[in-house]
């Protein structure tokens, strides 16, 4: 069985990320290419940006401390691209595309990830990173015209994620209302586990002492959320809001090793809520909770 230490793993990252820009020319990929860029010190390769390096080995070692198998290498992936290329209006389709793919393989059992073009994709870039008849380069992990053995390349782009459903639900919120709705919902989360840091920073810095919006520091943020989940109406259903409340974790608390379990797992289950189908995101805590939210803020 394949396995990859945390260099080689990170360059196989590298070049997965490069092939899928060079199929697509994605200004987000690009962007991020910049800077996981590797240099060499003295024979050792190190990357330019050492907040990235930082941050890449808490990933890699969260899973453990050994060399690491394709699915566990893959994980460290979905870390890494969950803090920098998060499903937010930020970032383009194709990147978006590629985030919400990564953390359904995640997700999927063995038979059915062995299907799916993002992963063979990957499994073609650790297999080439591991090919003695690989090549080496000074500046960078992932330069196609500097290699041999056969530089893989992504022949499918990621498909797309689907779509929220916009079309269900009666009320309609609007952008304060679901800013208190949110806070109200994330305190319900945070009486349950007191002090835990990451809904405490949210709640710190977003808790308004009235309800108008001002022009607080991360205003903006949020606004932007609004807008990219609201397509630029005025007012959102319920799930719609949910959706706008999931691009604001995914920022402020992603589901890596940098946050705390509780913390990821929130994350992870209000970004699941918001792709079920209506009956099944009905039955869970995330939904039940929300509504609960809502009720209590409309009553207020």
């Amino acid at each position: 069985m394949l396995r990859l230490n945390i260099n080689q793993t990170y360059f196989a990252m590298s070049q997965w990320f490069e092939s899928y820009f060079i199929a697509s020319g994605d200004d987000s990929l690009g962007s991020l290419l910049g800077g996981v860029a590797v240099y060499r010190n003295d024979g050792i390769d190190e990357l330019f940006d050492q907040g990235i390096a930082d941050d890449w080995k808490k990933f890699y070692y969260s899973l453990g401390s050994q060399d690491h198998s394709l699915f566990e290498g893959f994980q460290a992936v979905n870390q890494f691209t969950n803090e920098y290329l998060p499903d937010v209006e930020y970032y383009t389709e194709v990147s978006r595309n590629l985030v919400y793919a990564n953390r359904m393989i995640c997700e999927m059992q063995v038979s059915e990830r062995e299907l799916h073009p993002v992963w063979k994709h990957w499994v073609a870039s650790c297999e080439w990173i591991m090919n003695p008849n690989t090549i080496k380069v000074e500046e960078s992990a992932f330069v196609e015209s500097d290699r041999v053995g056969g530089f893989p390349k992504a022949e499918v782009l990621p498909p797309m994620r689907p779509a929220i459903d916009s079309s269900t639900g009666v009320k309609k919120f609007s952008e304060m209302q679901n800013y208190f709705i949110m806070i109200d919902f994330l305190n319900s989360y945070y009486k349950r586990i007191p002090d835990n840091r990451d809904l405490k920073k949210i709640l710190n810095e977003f808790t308004l002492k009235r309800k108008t919006l001002n022009q607080k520091t991360h205003w903006y943020s949020w606004n932007a959320y609004f807008v990219d989940v609201s397509k630029k109406s005025k007012t959102v259903n319920l799930i719609q809001a949910l959706a706008v409340v999931s691009q604001f974790m995914q920022v402020w608390v992603p589901d890596n090793a940098l946050h705390t379990d509780f913390g990821r797992k929130l994350t992870r289950d209000i970004w699941n809520t918001i792709y079920m189908s209506t009956e099944d995101r009905q039955q869970t805590e995330i939904w039940k909770n929300w509504m609960a939210s809502a009720d209590k803020v409309l009553n207020d």
